[in-house]
């Protein structure tokens, strides 16, 4: 090579260089935060922060932080390329979210932007690279969250895990789901195809184009492959690259993000995991078209898979030779995962808690209830209860994940809770149990779950529950004393506790038929199995009774009373002789001694209904525990709990279901 070719070279280097000083000097200078903080990371080596470049996002938005919340991640890094279709709104209120944006051209930033992130708020922890439409998974999720997953690696000595997209798809044609919500793609969406793999060694030089990229990266596996084909490039044509590497420790020397599907200077984990991808969803055949129009994609791909839609509607991408997903032993049995040694022996994570709550038309105060949760939980689960006030919506909006009870069968608060036990994973360890009218007191799940770690004899803790606002009527002053509980050993609880997953699971959770009286019936079963219960002294939640009517108070007592009935004739023998004591004073006060007084009256005159007076000299003897007005209201609350008694012995008599007796 002569001088003046070297001159050149050197030259066509340095402007390179320039160029690429200049393009992320004004892609950085582009770049503005929407919304959010940054993660908190300080000594968190083994945090795990998601992030994604997103535009248009909402589909996939809801499921996609859901999934992620449930494996753990510490924090999400939205980077956002223009949305215009709620995707910023709905990440507005969202505390674990960073919203970046940045509106240069997508192809000329897509790694900038991802890089961009990582290195400026993921300094020491690990990055999750995921698009909106991945879902990534690993062999020994459901007993070791991410976290378990970076120290696993970083025992190892490893830099990043290596994954396979895998593409799911629905057992007919694609058409008939590009209209249809995300949970009921994800549910249909159950299948994969495990051939037309092309395997690459890792290091070829010769026919993976990005190659230099890769050549810094050290592998445990000797025969690591870059995987291309699969059931996309069967029906469609694609040259798709079907490996990524998702998770990487943002540490010197590592280089992140380098290209859509890798990293440099890494070391890759003998573990491989796998990225199931939704991609043929929300109108996927529309965008490519809308896409091929504005001039297309740089690889071509989008005009392929728009050709082929085309050409046959109804395309399928299932095959006689699909298999089916039931969890990750399929993708191990496909060779689509390796376990992580040292991932499969960990074992669940203690003391780790999930919360289940419950609600039906609870608005704002289910909205306080959920931002209590925030940074105190895993995963938050709600079950609604055929909400119409657009409560699921909120809570979605909230990050929960969001369970809808079937409208066909009765609701009842155990069968939602139930529905929200059975979405807990198998490693689930701790469980927050709350109506969605209460919101959780700060310190209190740190005390609860200190009292477990204790206490191994105990299944379940309960505290102080109190009311938002005693002074507004005497109904809701009778509930904040009712939940005032003795502090110590204890038989039952009421709708809020932490409990140990294990424990539920041992007895079957709660009767879904009961509409009333749930939680003491399950903690008798509790006790019955050898655990324990324990109240303890701590604020545990406020709870919104919202009982300002007469008529509200008296539904409620009704209940009650139907509870005592129905727990009395399921446990009521001995030992345990449930409710006995309580249905007895309510035949007592609220049906036997008014038919006494009125009978005796017909038979010997009005002067036998002077005996009435015995009410007024009860509520007088009651009043010297909480006062004249509670005195007042337990007396006559007996009237109202006869009733419930009464129309439980009807219906089972009649042989007909219990309705659920609403007082909001």
């Amino acid at each position: 090579m002569g001088a003046a070719q070297r001159i050149a070279g050197l030259v066509a280097r340095a402007r390179a260089r320039n160029a690429r000083t200049r393009h992320r000097a004004t892609f950085a200078a582009s770049v503005r935060h929407v919304s959010g903080a940054r993660p908190d990371l300080a000594r968190r080596g083994d945090a795990v922060v998601v992030i994604a470049l997103v535009r248009d996002g909402i589909f996939h938005l809801h499921d996609f932080l859901a999934h992620y919340r449930a494996l753990g991640a510490a924090h999400f890094i939205l980077c956002d390329n223009g949305s215009t279709d709620g995707t910023l709104d709905a990440l507005r209120d969202q505390p674990d979210c960073l919203v970046l944006q940045s509106l240069m051209p997508f192809a000329a930033i897509e790694n900038d932007f991802r890089a961009h992130a990582a290195q400026t708020y993921c300094g020491n922890a690990w990055a999750l690279f995921a698009d909106m439409d991945e879902r990534f998974v690993y062999d020994g999720m459901e007993r070791a969250d991410l976290s378990a997953l970076a120290r696993a690696l970083m025992a190892e000595g490893s830099t990043a895990l290596i994954a396979t997209m895998v593409e799911m798809f629905p057992e007919g044609p694609l058409a008939p789901w590009q209209d249809r919500p995300v949970d009921e793609v994800r549910a249909a969406y159950r299948f994969f195809h495990p051939g037309d793999i092309t395997r690459l060694p890792y290091h070829d030089r010769d026919r993976i184009d990005f190659w230099y990229l890769l050549k810094d990266n050290r592998i445990r596996v000797p025969d690591e492959a870059v995987l291309f084909g699969g059931i996309r490039a069967r029906v469609f044509g694609e040259a798709c690259c079907l490996t990524k590497h998702p998770l990487v420790q943002i540490r010197p020397p590592v280089q992140a993000a380098t290209h859509p599907h890798c990293a440099g200077r890494v070391t890759l984990s003998a573990g491989m995991g796998a990225l199931l991808h939704y991609k043929f969803a929300d109108d996927a055949f529309g965008r490519d078209a809308a896409s091929v129009a504005q001039g297309g994609l740089g690889h071509g791909e989008d005009a392929l898979r728009a050709a082929r839609a085309a050409a046959d509607p109804m395309v399928t991408l299932h095959t006689g030779d699909a298999m089916a997903f039931t969890g990750t032993d399929a993708l191990l049995s496909a060779g689509f995962l390796r376990p992580l040694p040292g991932l499969s022996a960990a074992p669940a994570p203690a003391g780790t808690v999930d919360v289940v709550v419950i609600g039906r038309n609870e608005g704002a105060r289910l909205a306080a209830c959920l931002d209590s949760l925030r940074g105190e939980v895993r995963r938050i689960i709600y079950v609604d209860s055929g909400s119409t006030d657009g409560s699921a919506d909120m809570a979605r909006d909230r990050g929960a994940q969001v369970i809808d009870l079937d409208l066909s069968e009765p609701f009842t608060a155990a069968r939602a809770r139930n529905a929200g036990l059975a979405a807990l994973p198998a490693h689930a360890d701790l469980v927050q149990l709350i109506d969605g009218d209460c919101e959780v007191e700060p310190g209190w799940i740190a005390a609860a779950r200190a009292c477990l770690a204790d206490h191994p004899e105990v299944a379940l803790v309960c505290g102080r529950r109190r009311e938002r606002y005693p002074g507004a009527s005497p109904y809701n002053a009778m509930a904040d004393i009712e939940w005032n509980t003795p502090v110590g050993e204890a038989t039952a609880c009421g709708g809020d506790a932490l409990v140990r997953v294990a424990a539920l699971r041992q007895i079957g959770g709660y009767r879904d038929d009961l509409i009333a009286g749930e939680e003491p019936e399950m903690c008798l079963r509790l006790r019955d199995a050898g655990w324990r219960i324990r109240r303890i002294d701590a604020a545990m939640t406020i709870h919104d009774a919202a009982m300002s009517r007469f008529a509200q108070w008296w539904r409620r007592t009704r209940r009650g009373g139907h509870a005592f009935a129905e727990g009395n004739a399921l446990h009521g023998g001995a030992p345990h002789h449930h409710w006995a004591a309580e249905t007895r004073r309510a035949v007592i006060w609220g049906a036997a001694l008014p038919a006494a007084i009125l009978m005796g009256a017909v038979v010997w005159g009005p002067g036998v209904l002077a005996a009435t007076a015995v009410y007024p000299l009860q509520a007088l003897r009651l009043s010297r525990r909480h006062g004249m007005t509670w005195g007042a209201l337990t007396t006559l609350g007996k009237l109202a709990e006869a009733q419930g008694v009464a129309e439980y012995w009807a219906r089972r008599a009649l042989r007909r279901k219990s309705r659920l007796i609403e007082y909001k």
